[in-house]
């Protein structure tokens, strides 16, 4: 197939050359990335928002007919040295889970649970999932999920009921607020960004809700995401235990 090449005179300056690529699952390295680009799809540009060049590259390929999944980034190499500099992740879209991802779903929450067992020993957050559980999920929040390829690398839970560990005493007034439940990364997919870009999608979802608030809790622990939570806009609520465990509230209001 003969793939297009599409060049944008955005500027007189020095242009970088942005190149497309699905990476492989399990891989971070701009190398590894470089190494699966389409040959024959760039895009030159300069001074331009990472948020409307994904959307560029996205449509470039698209036109190529290559399918643009959840896990796709892109490299920039600097014209002058050659080299990679960089890449970025395109934009993201959860999908809603259906039942046929029960399975994938279970096996996913157990391996999440077993990473942190096995880093920060037992605790309330070594529970296995199973298949039977993600259904009963199904039934009561909407599960979405981010894919890499064919394989669920992500996967998040909004819902309007109120889980019994949240108290709302320690929450801003909210006529519609949603509850994110059991956000979870697979391992080999963490510290890549992925989560933050699931975030920003649970925000898009609950301002489309509409929902006027998202809100969480975090073990108060080392096992803990509060800290990766309050990156991402969160404000912590207050501080509480259920059943045993230590908690922290987040919230976030929607603009």
């Amino acid at each position: 197939m003969c793939l297009p090449s599409l060049n944008l005179a955005i500027a007189e300056e020095t242009a970088a050359e942005i190149t497309a690529t699905p990476p492989t699952a399990g891989s971070g390295s701009s190398a590894t990335l470089e190494a699966r680009i389409p040959a024959g799809i760039s895009i030159l540009t300069t001074v331009i928002t990472i948020t409307t060049l994904a959307e560029v590259i996205t449509a470039v390929l698209t036109e190529a007919g290559i399918t643009v999944d959840s896990m796709a980034a892109a490299v920039i190499i600097d014209h002058g040295s050659k080299k990679a500099v960089g890449f970025f992740m395109l934009a993201l879209k959860l999908q809603p889970a259906t039942t046929r991802d029960a399975a994938a779903l279970a096996a996913l929450h157990t391996a999440v649970a077993d990473h942190l067992t096995e880093v920060h020993g037992q605790g309330p957050w070594s529970a296995t999932t199973t298949e039977k559980g993600m259904l009963f999920a199904m039934r009561h929040s909407k599960v979405f999920i981010a894919r890499s390829g064919r394989e669920i690398v992500g996967t998040l839970r909004l819902t309007t009921k109120k889980p019994w560990a949240i108290d709302i005493d320690y929450f801003s007034p909210a006529r519609e607020p949603l509850y994110l439940l059991a956000m979870a990364i697979a391992p080999a997919q963490q510290r890549k960004g992925l989560g933050r870009r699931c975030i920003e999608e649970a925000e898009r979802i609950a301002k489309a809700w509409p929902a006027e608030a998202i809100r969480l809790d975090a073990y108060d622990a080392a096992a803990g995401a509060g800290e990766f939570y309050a990156r991402c806009g969160f404000t912590e609520r207050g501080r509480a235990t259920y059943r045993g465990a230590p908690l922290i509230y987040y919230e976030m209001l929607m603009k």
